[in-house]
């Protein structure tokens, strides 16, 4: 046994006790009374007088004959060698196989490795290995000596293997299953032998050890196990190791049985026979022959089991699918509120049963197996539930905005006495909720059709009605929007926050007044910042806006709108307006890893922006975007937002291969030849203007953070002024009365002594209105603390925090909550 196990054994302090579930079968109790005490401990002696059994030591040959030949003596006449090479030596498993007479094809694995080290003696010549693993193999020849003995014939194929080289990291184990996967079998469990025969400290238990893959059937070892012998079963650590964890790594079912408390001998030359209680692998072979039996007699497993509360109060009715098994006669079904205690109810001929009697409100566990005419119970199907006389809070509510309606959905209750369900909405998180329908069960959906434009979000909230007219506890409120598209622009920054030390990583703020500066002279600018937002965006949140301004201008991270890409379609579907402009759009929307690259017709890059491939190149540098439509101005890097030994170019700049050639809008372009590494992506696409839906997107693959700022600002007028019709800032008599979260421009601007500043929350609150000088200086705090929801002014007189007179010059003004952001640009004349 590798080292490995002591790690775990040690860690592992409480083990979890499973109880009796099965009466003791007459079979089974004829065949564990052949098992002997002395022929366990004759075989360990025979293993332990060939001195070593290192895989390495050169008598595999000779110790494989041996147990190949105990196996033909008991009439397994298909005893074969598996061999192969391990470390420029051959190896060999030993196979012996008991066919089952209803289904042949599937195994049941009973396994042992019959190698063995010693860390304190020479593996060459002393490592005698008695318990590790002399006597999980002794196990194994046992059980398959009673078996023959008895002439017993299973229903599934009993295949016993002696595996070599189980010390080495499981070769041997590794090489069967290899085998098994490139024939397909069927294999229902492993069932491995290790180390069974150390008693010391003395103890009534032993462990049946837990896979991943099937922690299951490990608690149904234990309680086939109970009835057959003297000693306690108890679960051990997950995957303490050994074969079975071969068979579990290929996605086999597996269990492995082994001594409590492993022999302080393990591992050593003082690992002999003298240290060995032979009474005590007796209780573990019975428990693990009858295991066996089990795993190999038992029916075909019942279909998913479903737990129904009636709405009693005291009962809950269990139904599943039937068992394909022609053998199955009847159905056993238990039930306790804990899984590891749970008691017989009664057996069913049908595929349902009612169990009474129950505790209102408790949680039950229901587990049901399908038992055939020789009283074998197949592996159990598990569910639960919770008898309640009012019915369960419904769950799950989720919202689905279009533009004329809101549709809210949960997840189906399941009490037999459930009528319907009330559907409660509010406006506003503070409001009372009004019920605005019912819907009959089973139906698990409504659509609020009553609903206009707003900033404040609807909020929703469910309840289940039963035959009695027993109302549950609302639900957990869902809050939703209709698509509106008339809220203007919402600008969403997805670039990190970083303390500008490279052009590639510019601060917050120095993005903020970038794009404040472009959209300025627009009616209606919302700001959001990705890295102080904790939620995930939904069609509610952007669906009200006509359009969106998304831009990332780092390139550290990108995937952000690929989580989001299913909500982008839905808002460009429905009319929405986005501009792109980030890092990688193949990455950021396709999780795109390699070049060249193509993009099938359904995906978001192909369908929805009008992308159909991209090209990229470590070496290329970018500096130009030349329009190739009329109605765009030439783009070109500004040399202060790039690293000056690059000559006013950047890189991680895509090359675009548009859907429609007619799309596209940019062109790369450099200082560079074509043929060098520099200029290899000159003529390809930067810039893609698409048709989606009701909707449009223009999708740019530079950052626009680092072009110029004259044509920046014309790209920006035509984007958003032309191509997606948003307004532009109306006089100040005739400004509209301000809500939601919103910042209007100062008034009046420029200005000389005094300025003043409107604002509105959607919500109370911490906030923060600060002035900022052009290098991103904090000039004035105007407000830091808690606000109120609704409309606020304030004025500024042009000093700073200290009392002095500023002097004239372009300011920035940045109202800021927990979740949102808005910067807008001021000017001081003096």
């Amino acid at each position: 046994m590798k080292k490995f196990y002591f790690l775990f054994a040690c860690i592992f302090a409480i083990s979890i006790l499973v109880a009796q579930y099965y009466e003791p079968i007459p079979e089974i109790l004829n065949l564990i009374s052949l098992i002997n005490a002395d022929t366990l401990a004759a075989h360990v002696q025979h293993l332990q007088n060939y001195q070593t059994r290192h895989a390495l030591a050169g008598n595999q040959l000779q110790i494989a004959t041996w147990i190949g030949n105990q196996l033909q003596s008991y009439g397994i006449s298909n005893t074969y060698m598996q061999e192969y090479q391990h470390l420029g030596t051959t190896q060999y498993n030993v196979i012996a196989t008991i066919p089952g007479y209803l289904h042949p094809g599937r195994y049941v694995i009973v396994s042992a490795h019959y190698d063995s080290q010693s860390l304190n003696s020479s593996n060459y010549t002393w490592a005698p290995g008695a318990d590790d693993n002399a006597s999980g193999t002794a196990g194994l020849l046992e059980m398959a000596r009673v078996m023959k003995l008895m002439v017993y014939q299973p229903r599934c194929t009993i295949r016993f293997i002696a595996f070599s080289a189980e010390e080495g990291n499981g070769w041997g184990s590794e090489e069967y299953c290899d085998y098994a996967l490139s024939e397909n079998h069927d294999i229902r469990i492993s069932v491995n032998l290790d180390m069974i025969a150390s008693n010391q400290p003395v103890t009534n238990e032993f462990r049946v050890v837990p896979f991943t893959g099937s922690p299951l059937h490990c608690k149904e070892a234990i309680a086939f196990s109970e009835p057959y012998t003297s000693l306690q079963p108890v679960e051990g650590p997950m995957n303490l190791g050994g074969d079975g964890i071969m068979f579990n790594n290929a996605g086999y079912p597996s269990v492995m049985f082994i001594e409590r408390h492993l022999s302080p001998y393990w591992h050593s030359g003082e690992d002999v026979i003298g240290n060995l209680d032979f009474q005590y692998a007796h209780q573990i072979m019975s428990a693990a022959t009858a295991t066996t039996a089990v795993f190999a007699n038992q029916p075909i497993a019942v279909g998913e089991v479903s737990v129904f509360d009636t709405g009693t109060g005291n009962s809950l009715l269990a139904q599943w699918g039937s068992s394909p098994d022609p053998e199955v006669s009847h159905y056993a079904v238990y039930c306790g509120a804990d899984i590891n205690a749970m008691t017989f109810w009664q057996n069913v001929n049908e595929t349902q049963c009612l169990i009474t009697g129950l505790i209102e409100g408790q949680y039950y566990h229901i587990a049901v197996a399908a038992v055939n005419s020789a009283g074998y119970s197949s592996i159990r199907a598990f569910a639960d539930g919770t008898p309640l006389s009012v019915p369960l809070t419904p769950q799950n509510l989720k919202d689905f905005p279009t533009s004329g309606a809101i549709t809210i959905t949960w997840d189906l209750n399941t009490e037999l006495d459930l009528a319907s369900y009330n559907i409660y909405r509010a406006l506003g998180p503070d409001e009372t909720l009004a019920m605005i329908g019912t819907v009959p069960a089973p139906q698990t959906s409504f659509t609020d059709t009553e609903v206009s434009s707003n900033l404040e979000y609807y909020y929703y909230s469910v309840s289940a009605i039963d035959t009695q007219n027993q109302q549950s506890p609302l639900s957990e409120a869902v809050t939703s929007r209709m698509v509106s598209l008339d809220r203007g622009i919402y600008v969403i920054d997805e670039s990190k926050n970083f303390g500008g030390s490279s052009p590639f990583q510019p601060t917050d703020l120095a993005v903020d007044d970038f794009y404040a500066a472009l959209l300025e002279g627009y009616a209606h600018v919302q700001h959001l910042d990705l890295e102080e937002y904790s939620g995930t965006l939904r069609l509610a949140d952007i669906g009200i806006y006509s359009s969106i301004l998304w831009h990332g201008n780092d390139n550290s991270d990108f995937t952000y709108p690929y989580h989001l890409k299913d909500v982008l379609r839905q808002y460009v579907f429905w009319g929405g307006k986005v501009f792109f402009s980030v890092y990688f759009p193949s990455k950021a929307f396709e999780l795109n890893a390699g070049y060249p690259a193509l993009f099938p017709s359904d995906s978001f890059m192909n369908e929805v922006l009008g992308i159909g491939g991209v090209y990229y190149s470590v070496g290329a540098r970018f500096k130009y975007a030349i329009p190739s439509q009329e109605n765009y101005l030439s783009l070109q890097v500004d040399n202060l937002k790039t690293l000056a030994s690059w000559q006013g170019h950047i890189f991680c700049v895509e090359g675009l291969e548009p859907v429609n050639p007619e799309e596209s809008i940019f062109i790369y372009a450099s200082d560079y030849s074509s043929s060098s590494g520099q200029g290899i992506l000159n003529g390809s696409s930067v810039g893609v203007h698409h048709y989606y839906g009701a909707g449009q997107t223009v999708c740019v693959s530079f950052p626009l953070y680092n072009m110029q700022v004259p044509a920046s600002e014309a790209l920006m007028d035509y984007v958003f002024g032309t191509l997606f019709n948003e307004s532009t800032e109306v006089p100040e008599d005739q400004v509209p009365p301000i809500f939601g979260f919103s910042i209007l421009p100062n008034y009046p601007n420029p200005f000389n002594t005094v300025t003043t500043i409107k604002y509105s929350l959607n919500e109370p609150g911490p906030i923060s209105l600060d002035i900022y000088n052009l290098k991103g200086q904090l000039v004035k705090t105007l407000y830091r603390g808690n606000a109120d929801k609704g409309n606020h002014t304030i004025s500024w007189n042009g000093t700073d925090n200290s009392g002095n007179a500023c002097s004239s010059g372009v300011y920035f003004y940045k109202l800021r909550t927990s979740s949102r952001t808005m910067v807008r640009k001021m000017l001081m004349l003096k």
